[in-house]
């Protein structure tokens, strides 16, 4: 094929007429960048074809208006008949592209219908299982979640990214052995996924292994990246309680005051410091916490649970 487009654009170059061989070397002039003569970072992206593509949308027109134009000699055929060969063309190109148009508006909906698109079509595709398997979680669909990472696994088993969503949906399924098992795995094949590490420590917390969680959230804290995120509360919140429940209470005052510290860059996360406080008995820092937290709530819901937590405290004197 491209034998026949070059030595087409050169006869056509040699008759002067110039449209062809223009529109052939600009389509190679853009191709040629992307053609993996030198290897670059993707091997196939739909919008590399965007500029050479514009080619053959000038050629297409090019060879339609000719023949709309074209009048025969013949006396067997009509002398319009070139005409109607031109509308018939046009007509499919139209109907052609706006049936895709149309079908590829739906696929493109919202992130969800996309990556359902891409799973029915690539049932390996990582990235598919990866970006679908987290928003059935966002959705409360673990169910869906662990079914579409366990099918992409069977595809690409070092998967890791999948193995950590399956993981995550299992422990919000409460399968906390499985979670475990899973977050583990993936940290074998990529010992420096914060979710992983994340979801192992919550599972452990979750079961009430809280040897296991204290170990584990100890390796974290080479990571300084958790130090400084939004989940600091958390993971602060949380280590303080496993402490306590080692009866190592003297570190847990020190991670509780770390948790208080972070929560001044994440005043969300006062709910986790106010859970941990109560578990340990500090009931006037819980209410406190309670009482910062509330002024930054925006659902109702939320707004009437602290109220109700904190006229509670309120009742028994704190």
């Amino acid at each position: 094929l491209n034998i026949v487009l070059i030595g087409a654009a050169v006869l056509f170059l040699i008759k002067k007429w110039y449209i062809f061989p223009l529109f052939v070397a600009w389509h190679y002039i853009f191709v040629l960048p992307i053609c993996h003569i030198f290897p670059i970072s993707q091997n196939l992206t739909d919008r590399y074809a965007l500029l050479p593509s514009l080619s053959w949308c000038v050629l297409i027109g090019f060879v339609i208006t000719w023949l709309w134009y074209k009048k025969l000699k013949s006396s067997k055929i009509s002398e319009n008949f070139p005409a109607l060969v031109a509308g018939g063309l046009l007509f499919v190109f139209l109907f052609s592209y706006s049936y895709m148009t149309i079908r590829q508006t739906k696929i493109w909906r919202n992130s969800q219908t996309l990556w359902e698109n891409t799973i029915a079509k690539y049932p390996g595709s990582i990235s598919g299982a990866t970006n679908l398997s987290q928003i059935y979680i966002k959705q409360g669909r673990y169910e869906d979640a662990q079914l579409v990472c366990f099918n992409s696994l069977e595809f690409a088993i070092y998967n890791y990214e999948a193995l950590s969503n399956m993981a995550l949906a299992q422990m919000m399924m409460k399968q906390y052995d499985h979670a475990i098992n899973n977050f583990t795995q993936a940290l074998k094949l990529s010992p420096d996924l914060k979710s992983a590490r994340i979801g192992l420590f919550n599972s452990y917390f979750e079961k009430g292994d809280f040897t296991n969680a204290y170990i584990t959230y100890n390796s974290m804290l080479s990571k300084e990246e958790f130090k400084s995120s939004t989940l600091a509360p958390l993971i602060f919140s949380r280590q303080a309680i496993a402490s306590w429940k080692l009866n190592n209470k003297d570190q847990a005052d020190i991670f509780l005051n770390k948790a208080l510290i972070s929560s001044n860059h994440y005043k969300p996360g006062l709910k986790y410091i106010a859970l941990a406080a109560n578990s340990m008995g500090n009931n006037a820092l819980a209410l406190n916490s309670y009482k910062e937290l509330l002024p930054t709530l925006k659902k109702e819901k939320d707004i009437t649970d602290v109220k109700a937590k904190i006229a509670a405290f309120e009742a028994k004197g704190h």
